[in-house]
């Protein structure tokens, strides 16, 4: 029989749901990050107000890209040069349900906050600042041999609704979908992701980058 199947191609699998954290870029772009400094660096931000919290569903990393092909007078198979790329879109799909300020933040886009003693209102608002765009989003997963697989998506923000269900005998799951977008015009040759393997150092200490740089 043959098959695909042999006993390397399971320490390859990408088991389990991972974890969302914001702004881990900076960190593991930061010299003398490593893959040990990293694991380290993972529990330290599950901790903290940049880990997006308990999911449910998984997550979903896609980048859909609008693909065009040249058509001509005699074309009778397709030609390699013959595809032109229109677009990429890149989105990272979860559904959350850790009902906290800064995840209320991040589910509903372009919002203004203030508080006033224990008073906390959130409003969405209808124009998009800058300052609206998350730094970055990490999708952080171990695969089967240990090594850290990284999908981050630059400057994310919540194309999706902001969606609050309720019902008896369950928790308020909400659903998000953050979309990446590029800073300007100069980032028009890359999609706004990058894919990072950080292998563990008993094997090879240099990272994998699939994607563009920030």
């Amino acid at each position: 029989m043959l098959t695909g199947a042999r006993s390397r191609g399971f320490k390859s699998l990408l088991p389990d749901a991972g974890v969302l954290i914001e702004n881990f870029k900076d960190i593991y772009d930061a010299p003398g990050a490593n893959y040990n400094s990293l694991l380290d660096s993972l529990i330290t931000e599950m901790d903290s107000d940049n880990c997006l919290g308990i999911t449910r569903g998984g997550n979903h990393f896609v980048s859909e890209s609008e693909m065009r092909q040249v058509e001509f007078d005699g074309q009778r198979v397709r030609f390699k040069g013959d595809a032109i790329k229109g677009s990429a879109n890149p989105r990272l799909e979860t559904t959350l349900l850790e009902f906290t300020l800064e995840n209320l933040k991040r589910i509903v886009p372009a919002n203004d906050v203030t508080t006033v003693g224990g008073k906390t209102v959130v409003r969405e608002r209808l124009r998009i600042q800058d300052d609206d765009y998350m730094k970055s989003l990490t999708w952080a997963r171990e695969r089967a041999d240990g090594a850290l697989i990284l999908f981050t998506l630059y400057n994310p923000m919540n194309v999706g609704e902001a969606d609050f269900p309720g019902e008896d005998n369950d928790e308020s799951a909400m659903p998000v979908t953050f979309t990446g977008f590029n800073n300007d015009f100069a980032d028009l040759s890359y999609a706004p992701y990058e894919i990072v393997i950080f292998r563990n150092e008993e094997n090879q200490a240099q990272p994998a980058t699939y994607g563009m740089g920030a």
